[in-house]
């Protein structure tokens, strides 16, 4: 009886294109007893075999089970690796073990097996220093054995508030049960010996706080530019001092904050509120890895019992994508992508006689410093009726999206997986993104397209597909193949520098194995013809008609000095033309409100706080009355230092809500740190009577204000109320012990 198909999923950080793994689905039909199918049927066999000491065998073997596969194997295979009775079944064991996890059965190499020792003599090397353990015994170590290199490694040496840390970026297949994005975060308790792993729940922020650190904390409670309830926060329900530790983590990293809350980089910005329990998880599934890579035991229960096994069948997603950094209308950078599996690989599900198609896409964008930019999951489904169902294996799938990004380097990585058939592919693609006015002539492209239309109801302020460039939509030839006798169109951009006004020649080319051009085109602009932004729009149409197939090289050049090239095959036309099922992504045009919000935050992720404050005040002005938007600007004004302008938005915001205190308390605040103490202390005043309830953050702030005013008898009886509210305030007492004059008591 066969046993449900299985996958093989063991990470890689020398050969996968797409991040630090290989990953391959295994589809195993495994005979086993029938008398033994079930797991406690399974147990209640394996308890007729004894177990065996294992320091009475060759110590060889207890070093595999324990250094070696100690974080691979599952506790079942190694509760019967114990039992086997003889070094032939061991070796045996050994043996099939690996050839369990071989992605390429039948040839002279193990490629996981390889990468397996490969990363056990890494961690031997790097992990075990300053310990009392090998590499492999640590926590760094293990989660380097089970996961891989990270996608990018962020260090935090001892810090003068902190204790070192460090933290790594993965991605994931969906088919190790793992979200696609996720840190794991490593710190010395107590400044020394071994990195422990972090845990949000277990641990908390609080506990990568050094003795300075706990200090600072205690400081900045008394400071209301670091308390609790910052512009448009409501601190109900949260711990009263998570605010004030991620100011202190902030200050170092925005990755340092971000993780020390939670190990998903999507819940960037969202440290405080955000439920701890999720990662907690997350740090269980990664333990549970080595069960998902191999969770049918059968395998190892045949070597026990001489039970014969049948073939391994493996089958994987083939993915081809493409991905560019297209100038839009408005003269900003996004990246449009796309992604296509050939229709012989997919597969349909159905429900009472109704069909319909599952993919998940999931990816992560990274600029040259492995900041993450953005991450995206999306959930790709549709309803087939019958024709459509069988045409769909027929036809490439392709997916198409954009999103609003920086100029740069960049490192866009995707994961795909049909969900009807549990295959899946991934991919990583660098691509250059580019800006407006260049120093020099640039180009964008050369995209070979699959197809293209003009649209006749083009809104510029409408919504927007990738790979659309105004009124144009294309569909992109992802797998680079086009069909002789049918025309190949060509899409480019062409940037030119600021003031430039002469003319521009640009030159088309196909290029055939031989070296030859066997088709060509060229024209010329003026640099009139360019839009306010400096791009020229081209689409190339060749014809190849007569052309042999085979593989070809469309090279385009701009000018003497740039030229770029792609490879394409030239295929011969079939009876029936492909038609490829096409998921595209509505988005945002260039002018929402959204996608501004959006560029801001990828700008502050880069600690360019400048430019993030360029687009939020372009968003205000456009839509003043956003409050998450004006939220999201107080809040970069306070980072940046900004006192001046934080007045200048809070007051207007204060006049068209005279009652609200959070806001008045607010601009109390920006008045202080700007040196205006006798409006600080005015709005200080007004809040206080507005809260009708004395707190002693705002006594303390308040009785700053008073003490830079050259105004000691009041603050000094603010302090003395303050203490009476919350006596646990050493730095309140001390600040009193420096006020020698007695108090006065006013009321």
């Amino acid at each position: 009886m066969g046993q449900r198909p299985t996958k093989l999923l063991i990470w890689s950080s020398a050969r996968a294109a797409f991040s630090s793994c290989v990953a391959l689905v295994l589809l195993a039909a495994l005979a086993w007893p029938a008398a033994a199918q079930s797991p406690r049927a399974r147990k209640a066999a394996l308890d007729r075999y004894e177990k065996v000491d294992l320091s009475s065998i060759d110590p060889r073997y207890e070093k595999w089970l324990t250094e070696e596969v100690g974080h691979l194997i599952t506790f079942e295979e190694s509760d019967i690796f114990i039992r086997l009775q003889s070094d032939s079944q061991r070796d045996a064991f050994i043996e099939k073990f690996w050839l369990q996890r071989d992605p390429t059965p039948g040839t002279p190499r193990n490629e996981n097996r390889d990468e397996w020792y490969e990363r056990l003599a890494y961690v031997d090397k790097f992990f075990g220093r300053g310990t009392s353990l090998d590499g492999w015994q640590t926590d760094r170590g293990e989660t380097y054995m089970n996961l891989g290199a990270p996608k990018a490694t962020y260090r935090y040496p001892s810090d003068m508030l902190t204790y070192p840390a460090e933290i790594w970026l993965y991605s994931a297949d969906p088919v190790l049960g793992l979200p696609p994005f996720f840190y794991m975060m490593f710190y010395q308790r107590y400044g020394a010996g071994e990195y422990r792993i972090y845990s949000p729940l277990s641990d908390g922020p609080s506990k990568l706080l050094n003795g300075a650190g706990t200090q600072e904390v205690e400081n900045r409670r008394g400071q209301r530019q670091y308390n609790q309830g910052g512009y448009g926060y409501s601190p109900e329900g949260h711990d009263a001092d998570a605010y004030l530790v991620r100011s202190i983590l902030a200050e170092i990293d925005y990755d340092f904050a971000s993780a020390a809350f939670s190990l998903f980089p999507s819940d960037a910005g969202m440290e405080i509120g955000v439920s701890p329990l999720r990662s907690e998880m997350l740090l269980g599934q990664v333990q549970d890895v080595r069960n998902v890579i191999m969770p049918d035991p059968t395998w190892a229960y045949n070597v026990l019992t001489g039970t014969t096994e049948s073939d391994v069948k493996f089958e994987t997603l083939q993915l081809d994508a493409m991905a560019y950094g297209i100038i839009d209308a408005d003269g900003q950078p996004f990246l449009h992508f796309a992604a296509s599996a050939p229709g012989e690989h997919l597969n349909v599900s159905d429900y009472d006689s109704n069909y319909y198609f599952t993919f998940d896409a999931n990816g992560s964008v990274t600029n040259q410093g492995n900041k993450v930019l953005q991450t995206f999951e999306m959930n790709l489904t549709g309803d087939l009726d019958e024709e459509q169902a069988g045409r769909f294996t027929r036809n490439p799938f392709v997916y198409l999206d954009m999103m609003p990004t920086l100029p740069g380097s960049q490192r866009l990585s995707l994961i795909m997986e049909n969900q009807s058939t549990n295959t899946f592919g991934q991919v990583e693609l660098e691509l250059e993104v580019p800006q407006t006015f260049p120093e020099s002539l640039a180009l964008v492209g050369p995209i070979v397209m699959a197809g293209a239309q003009q649209l006749p109801d083009y809104d510029p302020f409408g919504g927007r597909y990738a790979f659309q460039y105004r009124d144009l939509t294309m569909i992109p030839a992802v797998d680079h193949r086009v069909y002789a006798g049918r025309p190949l169109l060509v899409f480019q951009q062409i940037l030119l520098p600021a003031g430039h006004d002469g003319v521009v020649h640009t030159r088309a080319e196909l290029i055939n194995g031989a070296g030859i051009v066997v088709r060509s085109d060229e024209v010329q602009y003026e640099g009139g013809e360019a839009d306010s932004n400096g791009v020229v729009m081209h689409v190339w149409t060749l014809d190849t008609t007569a052309l042999a197939t085979g593989e070809y090289a469309l090279r385009v050049t701009v000018g003497e000095a740039v030229s770029r090239s792609e490879t394409l095959t030239i295929a011969e036309q079939p009876e029936e033309l492909p038609r490829p099922f096409v998921n595209a992504q509505l988005s945002a045009p260039a002018t929402d409100v959204w996608v501004a919000m959006e560029r801001a935050r990828q700008y502050r992720v880069v600690g360019d706080l400048d430019s993030a404050l360029v687009w939020l005040r372009d968003a205000l002005d456009r839509d003043p009355d956003n409050l998450a938007l004006r939220g999201d600007h107080v809040e970069l004004l306070k980072s940046a230092g900004l006192h001046e302008e934080l007045i200048r938005v809070l007051e207007p915001a204060v006049m068209g809500d005279p009652n609200n205190p959070e806001l008045m308390l607010d601009l109390a605040s920006a008045y202080a740190d700007a040196g205006e103490h006798y409006d600080a202390i005015r709005y200080y005043e007004r809040s206080r009577m507005m809260l009708k309830q004395d707190s002693p953050a705002v006594l303390n702030a308040l009785a700053n204000e008073y003490l830079a005013d050259e105004q000691p008898d009041k603050a000094r009886q603010l302090l003395q109320r303050s203490l009476e509210l919350d006596v646990d305030q050493p730095e309140i007492q001390q600040m009193l012990g420096r006020l020698a004059a007695p108090v006065t008591d006013s009321h």
